[in-house]
């Protein structure tokens, strides 16, 4: 089969004024239903290393919070939720967990972060959660107690960690590894969405 030029169509244009018109019109509906796409906002947790640390995954993990932003999303930091909650004497557990029940999606970065990695273990494990979870995690946790544990079975059960290497980090991986999940949603979210409008 011959390749198209992306430019030639494999039909000729409309023949007449009211078929043109009706294409200009089909087009500006297509260009509608894309925009609406683009206006559905997630609120996401972005789970990680102190935003105060000086290294890489640290500074990653604000990229993505960022990127999120830019691209229309209500990306947060738990550290940034201290004033929710009533309660004066919740729990720091209690109040994550109560955060990750609320939030569309989380995105965890557990690389040097002992309490990001404590929450994976013991809310992501949760089926109610387990599913708008991504965990990214260094190969070199592969071999560790979660990561023969609670990541496997997330990542086998949900596919939803991504194991990664110090240059996925350098080639900015992660982010573009968070965006695509994220858009993904995004996608399924709208195509739903349209499903049922319709």
């Amino acid at each position: 089969m011959e390749e198209k030029d992306k430019n030639q169509s494999l039909l000729p244009g409309p023949k007449t004024e009211a078929a043109r018109q009706a294409r200009r019109d089909f087009d500006r509906r297509v260009e509608e239903q894309i925009k609406q796409e683009g206006r559905i906002a997630f609120s996401i947790l972005v789970w990680g290393m102190s935003p105060d640390r000086n290294a890489p995954i640290a500074r990653k993990r604000k990229d993505i919070g960022n990127r999120l932003l830019k691209d229309g999303h209500n990306a947060m930091f738990s550290e940034d939720l201290t004033n929710l909650g009533s309660a004066p004497n919740l729990s720091e557990a209690s109040r994550e967990f109560a955060q990750a029940k609320a939030a569309d999606l989380i995105i965890v970065l557990v690389e040097g972060a002992p309490g990001a990695l404590a929450e994976v273990c013991d809310f992501c494990v949760r089926p109610d959660i387990a599913p708008k979870v991504y965990i990214m995690a260094p190969h070199s946790y592969r071999d560790s107690y979660p990561g023969k544990g609670d990541l496997r079975d997330l990542d086998e059960g949900y596919g939803v960690v991504y194991w990664y290497g110090q240059q996925d980090v350098i080639a900015c991986n992660l982010l573009t590894q968070a965006c695509m999940r994220v858009q993904a949603r995004r996608s399924i979210a709208y195509r739903h969405q349209s499903g049922r409008a319709n």
